[in-house]
């Protein structure tokens, strides 16, 4: 059985606040906020597979476990993002973002 649960941002960010005080509590929400917006950008890519909540909030909970991981890494090409393979797990998906400025 299949049931498809269209990812609306009020999903994402209910799914994500529901999480935070037990998977990565030490985040702030500058930080959160920013993982949350490439996220977002991430999936508006035309990806094989693109990344879905359970992806995001692993992320999260990899970020928090990377001491003094900052907003601003957050904020240049998704390629570059910290922990990437958590969010893509293609290897055509990797070289699309590769391409991405």
């Amino acid at each position: 059985m299949f049931h498809h649960i269209r990812l609306t941002p009020e999903l994402v960010d209910r799914a994500v606040r529901a999480h935070a005080q037990v998977d990565f509590p030490d985040l702030g929400e500058d930080l959160i906020d920013a993982a949350v917006s490439c996220f977002h950008k991430l999936r508006q890519h035309d990806l094989r597979k693109p990344p879905a909540t359970a992806e995001l909030l692993v992320w999260l909970t990899v970020l928090a476990a990377r001491p003094g991981t900052r907003p601003q890494e957050l904020q240049g090409r998704l390629i570059e993002l910290p922990a990437l393979s958590t969010l893509v797990k293609d290897r055509d998906d990797r070289a699309l973002l590769e391409q991405v400025r």
